[in-house]
This record gives structure tokens, C-alpha cells and sequence, in this order.
């Protein structure tokens, strides 16, 4: 049976980049037979991808409290009770007014919700898990990870929680070629790492155990890609007094895999993640991935090659990055791991998942 009802995507996403978000998006648009709508922030009119996508209409809008509130309003006056509202990287509060006049809401969850771990916060989780109980009693939510899914159960029943795992739309990666002459052979090592949030994502765990490298005679030099480089430039003279030669920073880009193609090695050595884009881009790519082994992260397990450390350990994260420089000596092109990864991580294996839920309820 073909999809027919209306389905209105609310995103608060505003990233610089379409990402593989909105080409997930994108790609489940384009199954979709009934009415669609996507509508983002207003920040986001100011980037430029929006007005590249094409499989879904896309409208601008405020996500402060009262926008919503009359969004929630005039969807119900264009399109009815019956659409499925489905909402992406917003808050907890914010499907209130939406699930008062709709009958399918659903919160597709990226990360994993952090619980307070004092008294007075356990308390507050109690009092917070039981009002979500009553008011999201018919809330759908989507967690794409397990471990982002066990944190979502801490506050909400088991029994509207589902697992979708993320996936990567791989042909944004078409025509890359995979050196085989990385810069090792030159006498360096580039290793990459995302850094826009610095301490979660490990980057002075990454720095120091470079640095241990170095003074073991490893000319092992790192790139920062972030979000914004003159804060973390402030970030690694914290750290080191200064930005050391070895250490790049560069923006983000959309142009992704060119970062990769630079990278003989990419490092993870996050202190928490949902899930792990970065780490499956990277090894599609062809770089050796090291990666630190945390929920979320660690769900990728299955993923052939990749070499998983402890997390907040230099040492170790060091000991994983000489592994790595050995692997270096003997890399081939990773057919057999962009096979695996295709399989398991390919956006139509999400779209399938998610066009079945979505029919479903």
C-alpha cells in the first residue's frame, strides 16, 4: 500500500552544510506519495542549501515558544489531524502543542539525553519522567542508536521507542579516489578529527597522544576541522600555551570527503557519541580509523578494520594510533569495506526502515 498521508518534517537544524541529515530527508521525500512539508528555522534561509532541495517544500519560521504554538495551529488548518508531524533536533517540550491537535507525532532523537545525576536532579527526572508519560502518552520516538534509545526510555515507556540506526547517503562520496600513496611515505602522517565540540569529541585527547608520538620520533600531524576555528585555535593555546606547527585547523565544509582524501588516519577518541558518522564516513574513504570505545559509538563494532581504544586515555589513544601507522604500510583500497558498509549503513536501508514505521503507525 502506497504512503498517502501528509507528512510535515520540522527541523531546527541550521548546520553551514547539507550533511548527510538532509540527504536523508531528502531521500525519504522522494518515497514519500502523500502531501510533504519541510520547515526550518529562519536561520537556516541564510545558508544557501535550502534552496537547493527540491523533493519537498521547504518554509522558514521562528522555533521560539509562541512560533510553534501558531505553527502547530495552521498546519492543523492546511493539512488536518491526520499528518504525521515529525520532528527533528528539538527540544523536549517543544512537541506539546503539536501533540494536542495532531494524531502522529513522532521525535526522531540524534543524541543521547543527558539525566542529572545529583538529588535534586533525580528528583526533578521523576517528576519530568511522569508528566511526559501523561502528556506524550501517544508519542512516537526515534532513536538511532540503542544507547540513545536507553536514555529515552528513562523517561519515556519502552513501548514508543524505536531504533532506527543512522545511515550515510554514500554517493556524496562518488569519484572520490583513494590514495595509495599517502603522506607517510613522505615521512609524515596526517591524521584528522572533528573538533567543533572539543572536549567531547577528544581533540586535547588526540592532541596529547600526538604528542607522545612525536617524542617517540612519529611524525604524526593532526587537522581539527570545526565549526569555528578562532575558538578552537583558543581551545589548543589553553591546552598547549600556543598552537603547536603539527596542528591544523580547518572549517567544516560540505565537500566532506575531500577532508578524508587528505587523512591517512582518522581519530574518534570521543567522549561520548550517539552514533558515529564521521567514523563510517572516514573508513568508506579509505582512511584508518581509530576510535574510542563509548556507547553509541561503539555500536559499530561490526565495521571491518577499525581499531577501538578507551576513551580519556592519551596512552592508549597513542598505543592505537601506532597501530595504525603499521596498517598504514600495508593499505589497500577498501572495496571490501565500503561493501560492508553500503549494506548496513546505506541510506536505502534507512529509507526502507523508516518508510515502514512511518506506514505503520
Amino acid at each position: 500500500m502506497e504512503a498517502t498521508r501528509t507528512l510535515v518534517y520540522i527541523c531546527n537544524y541550521a548546520a553551514n552544510y547539507k550533511g548527510n541529515f538532509i540527504r536523508s530527508i531528502c531521500s525519504l521525500a522522494r518515497r514519500w506519495k502523500g502531501r510533504q512539508l519541510l520547515v526550518l528555522p529562519s536561520t537556516a534561509r541564510e545558508k544557501g542549501w535550502a534552496s537547493k532541495i527540491h523533493e519537498v517544500d521547504v518554509v522558514f519560521c521562528d522555533f521560539d515558544r509562541k512560533t510553534l504554538n501558531a505553527l502547530a495551529g495552521r498546519l492543523l488548518d492546511v493539512f488536518g489531524p491526520d499528518a504525521i508531524i515529525y520532528m527533528h533536533f528539538m527540544g523536549s517540550n517543544d512537541p506539546l502543542p503539536f501533540c494536542r491537535l495532531f494524531r502522529t507525532v513522532v521525535v526522531h532523537y540524534h543524541m543521547t539525553v543527558v539525566l542529572p545525576k545529583t538529588l535534586v536532579g533525580k528528583l526533578k527526572r521523576v517528576l519530568k519522567r511522569a508528566l511526559f508519560r501523561l502528556a506524550y502518552r501517544d508519542l512516537y520516538l526515534i532513536g538511532v542508536s540503542s544507547p540513545v534509545c536507553d536514555s529515552l526510555a528513562r523517561l519515556y515507556s519502552s513501548s514508543q521507542i524505536i531504533c532506527i540506526p543512522n545511515a550515510i547517503d554514500f554517493s556524496r562520496y562518488a569519484g572520490l579516489e583513494d590514495s595509495l600513496e599517502p603522506s607517510h611515505i613522505k615521512g609524515a602522517v596526517n591524521a584528522l578529527l572533528f573538533g567543533s565540540d572539543f572536549y567531547r569529541k577528544g581533540a586535547d585527547t588526540a592532541i596529547e597522544a600526538i604528542d607522545i608520538l612525536r617524542l617517540l620520533g612519529r611524525d604524526v600531524r593532526l587537522t581539527i576541522a570545526t565549526h569555528d576555528v578562532a575558538s578552537c585555535g583558543k581551545l589548543v593555546e589553553k591546552l598547549r600555551g600556543k598552537v603547536p606547527d603539527w596542528v591544523t585547523i580547518v572549517p567544516v565544509r560540505e565537500d566532506v570527503a575531500s577532508l578524508y582524501a587528505a587523512a591517512d588516519i582518522f581519530l574518534s577518541p570521543s567522549r561520548s557519541e550517539a552514533f558515529g558518522y564521521a567514523v563510517l564516513e572516514a573508513a568508506y574513504c579509505g582512511c584508518v580509523v581509530v576510535a574510542s570505545d563509548v556507547p553509541g559509538q561503539n555500536s559499530l563494532r561490526g565495521v571491518p578494520g577499525l581499531t577501538w581504544v578507551p576513551a580519556e586515555n592519551p596512552d592508549a589513544l597513542a598505543d592505537g594510533i601506532d597501530d595504525a601507522l603499521d596498517r598504514l604500510r600495508t593499505k589497500t583500497k577498501p572495496e571490501k569495506t565500503q561493501r560492508y558498509l553500503e549494506e548496513h549503513y546505506g541510506i536505502d536501508r534507512w529509507v526502507k526502515e523508516e518508510m515502514a514505521f512511518l506506514r505503520g503507525i
